[in-house]
């Protein structure tokens, strides 16, 4: 791809360690190019590769409205400056989105629109690495990306009501979401592999009044409980065995601590993101260092969600 004179293996390893954004530009140089970087087995390996190297990186995409004009935004932190990236919506009046959840770097967007489109909403699917992203509205369970269609699966879905959309977690085939029933706090999950729902009930010691969420430490399904007293604290509660409830184990008691606001998840391996009073905080649980960001917005509206350079394509 790069050179007649190198292996193709070679060439490939090289290839799969560039950017995203640089491979989009190469697509256009050459056939055999555009050939290498659309083709399925590549894409698949290039996403290997940027996950693991992402692992034991600070990248989280922060959805959020302006604390000015009170419009939706998105910014990428990482251990550089703060990116602000274009709302991927292209009617300018969208109000409000909601995050439904990501996987393979493939975010599923909900826009809510104001003026003259008041009451309308759309459903997308955007890879903010590629910027592309594709429209359905369908009645169904399973969007294949691959076919670009819908389709119904035999799956029986627990009878759920869903907490606040920023609870919710992915781990190794599994999708997971903080829900309710009758007062009553589980973890949704979905089987990508066998397409089947499930629920995990939370640790018999968390207070469920308060408030929680669900993320992942070290490799592993964890739940945080927020308790709100004069200052918050948090818990932190692994999951050592997936899918054994047992083996549930407290990790952390973090605080309390006047910074600490909404828990939004983890940032990298020492690192937690909150949100207090319209600010994102940074927390290291080794050195007990607080960080305010310069990220701003609307009190208890910041959404969190770890980001994967992908070339996962969706199809039109």
């Amino acid at each position: 791809m790069l050179s007649a004179d190198l292996p193709e293996e070679i060439v490939e390893e090289i290839s799969m360690r560039l950017p995203v954004k640089s491979l989009l530009r190469c697509k256009s140089v050459a056939k055999s190019w555009y050939a290498q970087i659309t083709n399925p087995s590549f894409i698949s390996r290039q996403f290997e590769w940027s996950d693991s190297i992402t692992k034991n990186r600070r990248r989280q995409l922060i959805f959020r409205l302006h604390n000015a004009s009170l419009k939706p935004c998105i910014s990428l932190i990482s251990d550089q400056e703060p990116i602000d990236i274009e709302v991927p919506f292209p009617e300018k009046d969208v109000e409000y989105i909601f995050v439904y959840g990501q996987c393979n770097g493939i975010f599923c967007l909900y826009g809510v629109y104001g003026g003259d489109k008041a009451g309308e909403a759309s459903l997308i699917l955007w890879n903010p690495g590629t910027r592309g992203e594709g429209r359905e509205q369908p009645p169904v369970e399973v969007y294949n990306l691959s076919t670009g269609s819908w389709r119904t699966i035999d799956s029986v879905v627990p009878a759920f009501r869903l907490c606040y959309p920023k609870c919710r977690a992915y781990l190794n085939g599994f999708y997971h979401w903080l829900t309710e029933d009758n007062n009553d706090k589980a973890i949704l999950f979905f089987d990508f592999g066998n397409e089947v729902f499930g629920k995990i009930q939370l640790p018999p010691e968390i207070d469920q009044s308060y408030e929680s969420n669900v993320a992942v430490v070290d490799e592993k399904l964890a739940c945080a409980a927020t308790y709100k007293m004069t200052n918050c604290r948090y818990e932190i509660w692994v999951m050592n065995e997936y899918g054994v409830e047992s083996s549930w184990s407290k990790k952390f008691v973090i605080g309390p601590n006047p910074e600490f606001g909404s828990f939004l998840g983890f940032w990298g391996d020492d690192e937690i993101l909150v949100e207090n009073e319209g600010h994102l905080v940074s927390y290291n649980i080794k050195n007990q260092k607080i960080q305010r960001l310069e990220i701003l917005g609307v009190p208890k509206l910041f959404k969190v969600f770890d980001y994967v350079e992908s070339l996962v394509p969706l199809k039109s």
